[in-house]
């Protein structure tokens, strides 16, 4: 008895195991193929499997939806290059009619944790590809050579770094310097060269060691006795302007 109930066990627990290899849920790949404008990849998984006794890698997956954070209102995407790591998940049913469809639909066959039902998310690579220069403490969105990003830190500060142009297109450009708790005065630096192509309205410009206007410096500038800028006759004293 005890040795049937061994056999019978040990059919069950085969039966068990050779059902499971069916069922797959979460794996690495790398990315063979990429068509952006239908936002498909191909992708090889990364980990073998056993078959006959013998470790043999999967088929490539076609055509697998690569899948970014997004809303009806809002989406973060970036490129994504042959070679690159992603996450492939594997559905529970069938998703082949509600990916053309959306919307609630009837599974196109009543498979489970198919190969064919995959999409992918670029969220998975090995401690071999790590993020260079991780920023343990604030948001960061840069590219992995670190040469542009924006910070976001944990003080509410926020810089934008970058060895490229900075170009922002709109048509109303409101940049406000509040006062807050430690600033009293708000106050925008630039520095370096401002270049405004268009008229600049302000109730009071300060030039602190240099005004030129028309190609004539007025710092010391003055105007001759009894004339003023226009040429009109008036009495004047002739200080500087």
């Amino acid at each position: 008895m005890a040795d049937r109930r061994v056999q019978l066990e040990t059919v069950i627990q085969t039966a068990i195991d050779s059902a499971l290899k069916e069922v797959h849920t979460c794996l690495p790949a790398v990315v063979t193929k990429v068509n952006m404008a239908e936002q498909l990849i191909d992708a090889q998984i990364t980990i073998k499997r056993k078959l006959g006794g013998e470790l043999v890698l999967l088929p490539i997956l076609v055509n697998v939806p690569i899948r970014y954070w997004r809303s009806k209102t809002f989406s973060i995407t970036f490129p994504i290059e042959i070679g690159d790591h992603v996450r492939i998940i594997f559905s529970e049913r069938s998703i082949d009619t509600w990916l053309t469809y959306g919307g609630i639909q009837d599974p196109f066959d009543f498979r489970k944790f198919s190969l064919s039902d995959a999409f992918a998310e670029p969220a998975m690579y090995p401690q071999t590809d790590l993020i260079p220069d991780f920023n343990p403490t604030n948001l960061e969105i840069k590219t992995n050579s670190g040469s542009t990003k924006i910070v976001v830190k944990a003080s509410e500060d926020v810089e934008v770094t970058t060895t490229g142009e900075v170009k922002v297109n709109c048509s109303t450009l409101i940049a406000t310097a509040s006062t807050s708790a430690n600033i009293t005065t708000p106050v925008m630096t630039v520095e370096g060269n401002l270049i405004v192509t268009g008229q600049i309205t302000s109730p009071t410009i300060i030039a602190g060691t240099s005004l030129t206007v028309a190609d004539k410096e007025m710092n010391n500038h003055t105007h001759p006795q009894g004339s003023d800028s226009s040429g009109d006759n008036q009495q004047n004293t002739g200080a500087p302007i």
